[in-house]
């Protein structure tokens, strides 16, 4: 069901409904059940949308699914190459310059 489904190719699943809290635990279960039974490592974020708040809601579900993929979502690929993480020592360094 996995393969036939593609939900090794999905980042983030929202459920839009009335009790959207029942039906994303009941997805979580069984997704947390594949990992345990079939070991399947899938990376997927379930967000519960109300459709009574809908808008409110579906923008707080997008901003934490851009937060959670930035990666996936970023276009930093396309200016050149990927920013690199500061080493801790010139990361120390900028902390006190920018704290003093």
């Amino acid at each position: 069901m996995i393969e036939e489904l593609e939900l090794s190719d999905v980042n983030a699943l929202f459920v839009i409904s009335e009790r959207p809290y029942v039906i994303s635990d009941y997805i979580v279960n069984n997704l947390s059940k594949a990992r345990y039974w079939f070991n399947k490592e899938l990376n997927i974020k379930v967000y519960a949308i109300n459709i009574d708040r809908l808008e409110e809601d579906l923008e707080d579900g997008i901003n934490l699914a851009i937060t959670n993929f930035y990666e996936e979502v970023s276009n930093v690929m396309l200016r050149g190459s990927a920013c690199k993480l500061w080493p801790a020592n010139d990361l120390n360094v900028l902390l006190e310059v920018l704290l003093t």
